[in-house]
């Protein structure tokens, strides 16, 4: 929860992204949002940082990733990964893979995005520019789900949200 205070409460098991750190706990102030998964939660700091903690699976370990977690302007969550969008339009995913917390297929299209919406396994990226195909939309995730939007990318064009 977040207080009047921006600053955040948890409670719970460690895998339901319950039980802080005192370290993750002292850095829990002017929070802007906080996302979750199935079992970790994400939290959007004023000054554009984003701190995880819960189960490491789903997206609750981002040690690796923290530099470029920073200059983030919104975060959005799949039942098993966040991703993030930085103010300079690049979009950085983790958790997992089978949950859209990878985008090794698609990074190359991950610029000058201006939102991401999630499924249960996926994410959609609206661009402020688009493809060589007239599309702004990329999709990355389970196929299932959502993540493979090939067979009506054509249709993508002039995505507003």
């Amino acid at each position: 929860a977040i207080r009047e205070d921006g600053t955040a409460v948890t409670w719970g098991s460690y895998c339901a992204g319950g039980v802080t750190t005192l370290e993750i706990q002292r850095k829990l102030r002017h929070l802007k949002v906080v996302r979750h998964t199935q079992g970790a939660l994400a939290a959007l700091r004023s000054d554009g940082h984003v701190l995880t903690w819960g189960c490491p699976l789903s997206g609750g370990y981002s040690l690796t990733i923290q530099p470029w977690l920073t200059n983030v302007k919104d975060i959005q969550a799949s039942k098993g990964a966040f991703a993030a969008i930085r103010k300079d339009g690049q979009v950085v995913a983790w958790g997992k893979d089978s949950s859209g917390g990878n985008t090794s297929k698609v990074e190359v299209h991950l610029t000058a995005v201006q939102s991401i919406r999630a499924s249960a396994f996926a994410f959609a990226a609206i661009k402020a520019t688009e493809a060589t195909d007239g599309s702004n939309v990329v999709t990355w995730g389970s196929p299932e789900a959502g993540g493979d939007s090939s067979k009506v990318q054509e249709q993508l064009k002039n995505v507003r949200q």
